[in-house]
């Protein structure tokens, strides 16, 4: 009787050690996949943050062409405003000559 009880102590004993085996790895299989978890979640986080950074230096060099396209334009505009100016002197000063050729014009009359 009593190797009947020291017979079912060990078959415990043995069934506690194989289910704490059968714990320990689920265990360590979980911290493996947390693991895992844990790395993709830092490795899309680095991925975002690379994308936001190419996405901000492409808003930057696209905001950089615009300004070089209105300082451009910019530069054409004055251009054309100074022409302008010249033209509309230009005009006055020959209605000015054409006013004083018909004054002429009269007093020879």
């Amino acid at each position: 009787r009593e190797l009947g009880t020291k017979l079912d102590a060990e078959i415990a004993r043995a069934a506690d050690s194989n289910e704490l085996a059968m714990v320990r790895e689920q265990v360590n299989t979980h911290a493996r996949a947390l693991e895992t978890k844990l790395e993709v979640s830092e490795a899309r986080h680095a991925l975002d943050q690379k994308l936001d950074k190419a996405i901000g230096e492409e808003q930057q060099a696209a905001l950089v062409g615009t300004q070089q396209r209105l300082d451009s334009l910019n530069e054409r505009a004055n251009g054309i405003d100074g022409r302008l100016t010249e033209a509309i002197s230009e005009a006055a000063s020959m209605r000015s000559t054409l006013s004083s050729a018909t004054c002429n014009v009269g007093d020879l009359q």
